[in-house]
């Protein structure tokens, strides 16, 4: 994997060191930064070492950089997602940018996005067969369910 040199350019909006490392260097850097954190074994564990290594701020700044591109993969509209995650819509701009060029990216966030579409399928079958309005069923957990599929559909999470 090849680093860019220039890398100070690509993220302006981080607090970084204007003195630049050399690509080998950054090869290294992010092959510690993927044994410590990417071969972690099960979410539990991934999640504690994320927590002790970044910050809150790093982590809801990852978290949403990482969901922007997914809801990009679902077609959700950008206003939305811009209202949704509290980001600007350049920001949203940005990260649509990044994935027109990223095909191994959006080939993931698409399987992810599948997944989770296969999900919403069964949690809409589930409704239907216990809607509102049907002999037996709790009414306000089903207008709950209803609301949440119809907020799932909208805004992709």
């Amino acid at each position: 994997m090849v680093f860019c040199s220039n890398y100070l350019n690509n993220w302006s909006m981080v607090q970084i060191s204007k003195k630049l490392l050399q690509d080998d260097m950054l090869e290294k850097l992010f092959g510690i930064m993927f044994d410590i954190i990417g071969a972690r074994q099960g979410k539990v564990q991934f999640l504690r070492t994320f927590s002790s290594i970044f910050s809150s701020v790093e982590k809801i700044m990852i978290a949403k950089r990482v969901t922007i591109m997914y809801l990009l993969t679902k077609n959700i509209d950008h206003r939305t997602i811009a209202k949704v995650l509290k980001v600007s819509p350049s920001t949203v701009a940005k990260f649509s940018i990044i994935l027109q060029t990223n095909d191994e990216l959006i080939g993931l966030l698409r399987v992810l996005a599948k997944s989770n579409d296969i999900d919403l399928f069964f949690v809409k079958v589930f409704s239907a067969l216990h809607s509102p309005g049907q002999y037996g069923v709790n009414w306000k957990n089903a207008w709950g369910l209803k609301r949440k599929i119809e907020r799932l559909e909208r805004e992709g999470i």
